[in-house]
């Protein structure tokens, strides 16, 4: 062997080296990355979890029942008799119960 293919070999060695830190080099920065990643993911899937605890919350506590509930045991609201209700003119008196008529328009 000449001393020209044996510099051509060490040359090639040193690229192949080169190549192979560099590939090394970018695997852990890559890691770096990914770590620093799932360490944002961990609180954000966290504060997802108590948004969809909180829209629960609101949907069970904005339920017509449940507020007709609270309003009549805990403030002692209840539904006007028909004697109850005074209105303005003939034409805003309904052809029904006026409770009947919010009642079921709460629930439809």
């Amino acid at each position: 062997m000449s001393i020209h293919e044996k510099k051509r070999i060490l040359t090639m060695l040193m690229i192949v080296g080169a190549i192979a830190i560099a590939l090394v080099l970018i695997a852990a920065y890559g890691a770096a990355l990914q770590c620093q990643n799932n360490a944002l993911i961990a609180p954000r899937d966290e504060i997802q979890g108590e948004i969809q605890q909180l829209h629960v919350e609101i949907k069970s506590k904005s339920n017509v029942a449940t507020i007709e509930d609270y309003a009549s045991e805990k403030l002692g609201m209840r539904f006007p008799a028909s004697s109850q209700i005074v209105y303005l003119s003939k034409e805003d008196t309904p052809a029904a119960n006026f409770a009947a008529v919010i009642r079921d328009n709460a629930y439809n």
